[in-house]
């Protein structure tokens, strides 16, 4: 399947998004995005693809966000005073 370059711009918006924001941020946000993306497909698929696949599909979303609110979690942490 090809996308063309669209998609590729597209991509390149959201990194230059995610380069925006601090270093210490950016991991985090990048697997919420991800985690956000695999979602919006799995209900995309809803329609048109068996059960199993979007079910594997949402639970992989909640897996990825649960990673990004724990390096979430873990980059607040670091930048508490002690």
């Amino acid at each position: 399947m090809f996308y063309g370059p669209s998609r590729d711009a597209r991509i390149q918006s959201m990194i230059n998004t995610l380069d925006a924001l601090s270093e210490e941020a950016r991991a985090g946000e990048a697997l919420a995005f991800a985690a956000a993306a695999v979602e919006y497909a799995a209900y995309e698929l809803a329609q048109s693809t068996e059960a199993k696949r979007v079910a594997q599909l949402i639970l992989f979303a909640a897996d990825l966000e649960r990673v990004a609110q724990s390096v979430r979690d873990s980059e607040e942490a670091e930048q508490r005073p002690c």
